[in-house]
């Protein structure tokens, strides 16, 4: 293992009374998350677990079949369905002198399910995301 840091593990402790707060379900669920990436990452460290396979449709489309990958992070990547992929919407690839190149599916997260929050006080952020998606 290179020089990487490893910071401690901290997870709630419950007890009777204890008054609960959204920190505490954000620590909850940033515990259980950062414990899966570990594993993940630790036990098969980064890289395509399942599918993901490209191959090109004709000169100007490729397909990437459905699959799992773990970034550098532990994050998976899940593709769910098969997608067909135009190369002049990928960045870069107009300027391409090569005859092959190489892409890749990085993990990211949108923000869905707007509800309202009673806590807001103003018109404009009375409402906040329920839901936190997780893509590429």
């Amino acid at each position: 293992m290179k020089n990487i840091k490893l910071l401690p593990f901290e997870r709630n402790r419950y007890f009777t009374g204890k008054m609960l707060t959204s920190a505490d379900f954000a620590a909850e669920q940033r515990y259980i998350n950062n414990k899966r990436r570990f594993i993940n990452n630790m036990m098969f460290g980064a890289g395509i677990v399942s599918g993901m396979s490209v191959e090109c449709q004709d000169e100007k489309n490729i397909r990437i079949d459905s699959g799992v990958a773990i970034d550098g992070y532990g994050r998976e990547i899940v593709i769910p369905e098969a997608q067909i992929k135009k190369l002049s919407a990928i960045d870069g690839f107009e300027e391409t002198q090569s005859d092959s190149v190489c892409i890749y599916a990085a993990y990211d997260e949108e923000n869905i399910q707007p509800v309202y929050s009673a806590s807001k006080k103003s018109k404009e952020d009375e409402y906040e995301n329920n839901r936190t998606r997780e893509g590429c």
